[in-house]
């Protein structure tokens, strides 16, 4: 598979939250292949909160040559600038033109002539893009249920497009799998795994200041903190362990930092680097995942999952399906809440009850669950998908040439 070069269309910008595309790009890269990654091309329109965004995007296209960043000897990174209106056909036919020429010139210059292309998003302008050039195989790799959280009719007739016509589909969370399933031949479910270099016991950790003060013991959650987050929870939790600290860390939206922060043992420490969670997570007595239950977080394969265990520390979650799919391949090593009660009633017990066995346990579970053997899987189900099709393709030559045999006799 060495003579491959991958391009990856990535759900989120390179500087974002380092999770499974970044990952990915990063390990292929590192194991010889040729990348591109793709920064973002939008799924829907923009807003306000965008414009931050939007400028850090402008800096990257002056800051390298016209939105292409080498990253290493074989990881470039392309920052596209487009009209943020994916839906709009004159938007689309101009964000096309530009957008096509520049990135099919500069696949053209680097010669990456047997391409995989892999991506995260399922948008007209990339799905376009992808059937226009020549291809090794195509690959979406799903880790949202778009379904319930697109309104966009447009959005949903694109993703369908891709899932059919799709060589391969990667999905994160079982849920995802079972969507899938029916819809294409070649669907394999791939979740977020963890980095146990990063995530180890034998790793040299420092304190960070915005926690050292911050009495014990800790309840912490790493992730997005939005509408995808049980509010009432986290409140009801916090009024009855008062004596305990709740650190949440991670990008938050304004209104629900506002009324978190009226309570004075629930503390902001805001978004930080990948590379610094494991300082964070060490001071952790116990780790959350406070998730609403519907059929959107239903979906959701909670990343930080593998992290929190890899260091030893308990996780109680609310009763989303693939934390309970978890549990029943992983010894049933989280523990899920069916109650506000519960949920609270559960940290305390799993803080008031930890020790040496119990923490190893869950670092045995992480091992199994680490990005090495995720990374293994793909790569592995790629090769043999290339295989197939060289076969595939080398049958269709055979069966051509006996056919056009015929039909020349015929006319003879």
């Amino acid at each position: 598979m060495k003579d491959i070069d991958f391009v990856i269309f990535g759900a989120r910008d390179w500087n974002n939250d380092w999770i499974t595309q970044h990952r990915l790009a990063k390990s292929l890269s590192e194991k010889g292949y040729r990348v591109l990654f793709i920064e973002n091309t939008g799924v829907r329109s923009l807003k306000l909160k965008d414009f931050p965004r939007v400028i850090e995007r402008i800096k990257n296209w002056f800051s390298s040559t016209r939105g292409f960043k080498k990253i290493d000897k074989n990881l470039t990174i392309f920052s596209p600038i487009l009209i943020p209106l994916p839906y709009s056909e004159i938007a689309k036919y101009l964000n096309s033109l530009f957008f096509s020429r520049i990135l099919r010139f500069w696949l053209n210059k680097n010669r990456f002539n047997n391409v995989v292309f892999i991506t995260f998003l399922a948008t007209p302008l990339i799905n376009e893009f992808i059937e226009n050039s020549s291809f090794v195989l195509k690959i979406y790799y799903s880790s949202d249920n778009h379904e319930m959280a697109s309104l966009n009719k447009k959005f949903l007739l694109s993703e369908k497009k891709i899932i059919n016509t799709s060589n391969l589909i990667f999905a994160t969370s079982q849920k995802l799998f079972e969507r899938y399933k029916d819809k294409n031949t070649n669907v394999y479910k791939i979740p977020a795994g963890v980095e146990l270099d990063k995530f180890n016991e034998s790793v040299q950790k420092t304190i960070p200041e915005d926690i050292k003060n911050i009495s014990k013991p800790i309840v912490g959650f790493i992730g997005g903190i939005n509408n995808k987050i049980d509010l009432d929870l986290i409140l009801f939790s916090s009024e009855k362990l008062k004596n305990f600290s709740f650190v949440m860390i991670g990008e938050a939206e304004n209104h629900l930092i506002k009324v978190l922060s009226a309570k004075k043992n629930i503390f902001f420490l805001g978004k930080k680097k990948h590379s610094e969670l494991q300082n964070y997570i060490e001071n952790f007595d116990c780790g959350i995942m406070p998730y609403k239950i519907n059929n959107f977080t239903d979906a959701i394969y909670p990343a930080k999952l593998n992290e929190l265990l890899a260091l030893g520390k308990p996780v109680v979650s609310t009763n989303i399906y693939e934390v309970g799919f978890y549990n029943k391949e992983n010894q049933n090593i989280v523990d899920i809440s069916n109650s506000k009660e519960d949920f609270s009633e559960l940290i305390k017990t799993n803080i008031e009850n930890d020790g040496f066995e119990k923490s190893n346990k869950r670092i045995l579970v992480s091992k199994n669950n680490s990005w090495k053997t995720r990374f293994s899987l793909i790569t592995d189900t790629i090769n043999k998908s290339v295989e197939t099709k060289k076969t595939e393709d080398l049958n269709w030559e055979k069966n051509f040439i006996t056919e056009y045999k015929k039909i020349k006799n015929k006319i003879f």
